[in-house]
């Protein structure tokens, strides 16, 4: 029942509906009380990664693997605390030298578990996904066409993606790139049987600041592109997922976290804020410490 219920929490999560701006205000203002410990926590495993990608919220790669046991650790304190479910990310965590020690820990745990991945290294650790993961998000940009524009390596994403007996998500960066082959992105997903959709808009942090006016959308872009994605979701009976990510409130720090390879805890992936390690920390201080954090996201200021 534990696992059916992390589960739940995590797709509710990872994979939030199309919502207006004023359906995510009415909907955060239903939280009275302060929870305990969030719902899901993110875990950068590495700040390695294989692809240089434009629009990344990183503003640069760095060489440095979370250690074995401090993983250990974190998975540890956070099962005790109550979290539901993590999200296992990078960088790239498939470049993690130690990826295997990484999934042996995972599969002890009884955390739903979600991998974000670039899909470079699919097939090689498609087994071992399969038997640790309950859901897998792999990047892709678009059809091949469109997501080489990008970054190269759409066939090597795609041909292994057979292999993974787990849930997969086709994740979508929206940039001006790609967002008027929304019809087109929908056919990639079903044609290469992804289990659901879950778009994204670039966010202006790490090396997205500085191809903001190149690649990034405006407020009223992101807003049209969530009409349209209504439309096409009945028209194609798609499972696909978009929330507009200029309103308000934001739950990081009230429902999320985020982890860095070194302990570092931040409210979110995108914020600059970091409120301490939760290597060294009292947990409890340090939870207190992340919701005391405003609700708006700073990730677009």
């Amino acid at each position: 029942m534990l696992q059916k219920l992390a589960g739940a929490v995590a797709l509710l999560l990872y994979t939030m509906p199309i919502k207006t701006s004023q359906q995510r205000t009415h909907d955060a203002g239903k939280i009275e009380k302060p929870l305990r410990a969030p719902l899901s926590a993110g875990i950068e495993i590495t700040n390695k990664c294989n692809f240089n990608c434009a629009y990344c919220y990183n503003e640069k790669h760095g060489n440095q693997d979370m250690k074995v046991k401090d993983f250990n650790k974190i998975i540890s304190i956070l099962e005790t605390a109550g979290v539901f479910s993590i999200s296992i990310s990078g960088g790239e965590p498939l470049c993690h030298d130690k990826f295997k020690d990484i999934c042996r820990i995972i599969k002890k745990s009884k955390l739903n578990t979600a991998l974000m991945t670039n899909g470079y290294f699919i097939k090689k650790y498609a087994q071992l996904i399969s038997t640790v993961f309950n859901q897998i998000y792999i990047s892709i940009d678009g059809p091949e066409n469109i997501h080489n524009k990008l970054r190269m390596g759409f066939q090597t994403i795609i041909k292994p993606l057979k292999e993974i007996k787990i849930r997969k998500i086709m994740a979508v960066t929206l940039t001006k790139v790609n967002s008027n082959y929304l019809k087109e992105i929908i056919k990639t997903s079903k044609e290469n049987n992804f289990d659901s959709l879950c778009f994204f808009a670039l966010k202006p942090v790490g090396r997205g600041k500085f191809t903001n006016n190149i690649l990034s959308l405006n407020a009223q872009d992101l807003q049209k592109i969530g009409k349209r994605l209504v439309k096409l979701k009945l028209k194609w009976k798609a499972k696909i997922t978009y929330t507009d990510p200029t309103s308000e409130p934001c739950y990081a720090g009230k429902q999320l976290l985020y982890i860095l390879p070194d302990g570092i805890v931040k409210p979110c992936a995108y914020s600059p804020f970091k409120v301490g390690n939760i290597l060294y920390e009292d947990w409890n201080t340090l939870w207190k410490k992340c919701q005391n954090f405003p609700v708006t996201c700073h990730a677009f200021l």
